[in-house]
């Protein structure tokens, strides 16, 4: 009898395993372990998983694994839809993710309103916003709880708390509307907020700042608060001072209050919540001649479109959007699938962009004057061009 290949084993134990309800979280081992596992190359289990992702069993994403397709057992024109803030930049682009990852599973995502409770009057809203998902026939909702005041964390909470009584499913995009770093009773998306506030502050002492400021929001909302215990964590971990946190709502980037503040903390590090606040931290030293990155050094989070067009091209970190926004839809179709487990916390990793705000002299390349129809570096060696 002619013995079956290893690849098709390999699809065949997994088909078995996953019709099993062996993954119940929805993961499946990686390939790294899979090799292990069987005794075989990475080539031999790329060809097994590519073939059960044909099949629709499995999803693959590139950096996050492979996943179990959910069941969509889904009464057909059943809706999901959104409530999120406007005027986020970083929530308009990780909508569009979303978007497209409901197209992907089966999913008819109809546009929310806007998730601005500082406008919205009191409970009767809350009625009216229920009632129109229920004619739309809106069975889970993409909620990005809004940033805000302690008045506002109510309201987040009162609208979760609203939306679950009257059976519709929630999938938290990003931060929870809980203080950090407790949790609410939801399904959550997005990134480690408290490594990303570390990564942030390790890559500026990496670069040799040693007094490092911190900027933020006026708002304390999840995500900032596990950013700034990251960035806490960080100096503890390398013995430096923590200087006094400066909030965007205090009218700090002035010339003479930035001034002031040179003067008086002498920072050589701007860690900031995000792009937006980075960006208007370049502009400020740049007002009053603070020279980036010679002088002091600047990293964002995000990166925002204009992060690599500003004056100082912005070190950031950069959020997986497409990762967030799969990750978001696949556990809307496993709730609404009559999925029972507790709830999910997924947290992706950032990528560290480097740019110039935050370079150092060896990042720069070595300036190259032309001698006799060669080119001669500085230090008089002789290179080749290319």
């Amino acid at each position: 009898m002619r013995r079956k290949p290893l690849y098709r084993k390999i699809a065949d134990d997994m088909r078995a395993a996953v019709t099993a309800g062996r993954y119940v979280d929805g993961k499946l081992p990686s390939d790294t372990q899979l090799e292990r596992r069987y005794e075989t190359t990475r080539q031999t289990v790329l060809k097994a998983m590519q073939s059960l992702e044909r099949d629709g069993l499995i999803l693959r994403r590139p950096g996050a694994g492979s996943f179990i397709v959910p069941r969509m057992d889904l009464p057909q024109g059943q809706y999901v839809s959104t409530l999120i803030a406007p005027g986020d930049e970083f929530f308009e682009r990780v909508s569009g993710y979303v978007a497209a990852a409901c197209r992907a599973y089966g999913l008819n995502l109809v546009w929310g309103p806007d998730a601005d409770f500082r406008s919205m009057p009191p409970r009767a809203s809350v009625d009216h916003l229920i009632e129109q998902y229920r004619r739309q026939n809106v069975r889970g909702v993409f909620f990005a709880p809004s940033a805000g005041d302690e008045e506002t964390a109510e309201r987040n909470a009162e609208v979760a708390l609203a939306l679950a009584a009257a059976g519709i499913r929630i999938i938290l995009l990003c931060r929870d509307n809980a203080d950090f770093p407790r949790r609410s009773g939801f399904d959550l998306v997005g990134i480690d907020n408290l490594a990303a506030g570390h990564a942030q502050t390790t890559h500026l002492i990496e670069r040799g700042c040693r007094r490092i400021v911190y900027v933020m929001r006026d708002d304390l909302i999840w995500t900032m608060r596990g950013r700034l215990a990251g960035y806490r964590l960080a100096l503890q971990e390398a013995g430096l001072e923590e200087l006094p946190v400066q909030s965007a709502s205090v009218n700090a980037w002035d010339e003479r209050s930035l001034g002031n503040l040179m003067r008086k903390l002498k920072p050589d590090g701007f860690v900031c919540f995000n792009d937006a606040l980075a960006a208007r931290v370049l502009n400020a030293l740049a007002a009053i001649g603070v020279a980036v990155p010679a002088r002091a050094k600047v990293i964002g989070v995000d990166d925002s479109e204009y992060a690599r067009y500003l004056a100082v091209p912005l070190s950031t970190l950069r959020q997986p959007l497409a990762s967030i926004g799969e990750e978001a839809a696949r556990l809307m179709a496993l709730r609404l699938g009559n999925d029972t487990h507790p709830p999910r916390q997924i947290l992706f990793d950032t990528e560290l962009v480097k740019r110039a705000s935050s370079a150092v002299a060896e990042d720069k390349p070595k300036k190259i004057s032309k001698s006799n129809g060669k080119a001669k570096r500085k230090d008089g060696k002789h290179g080749v061009t290319s």
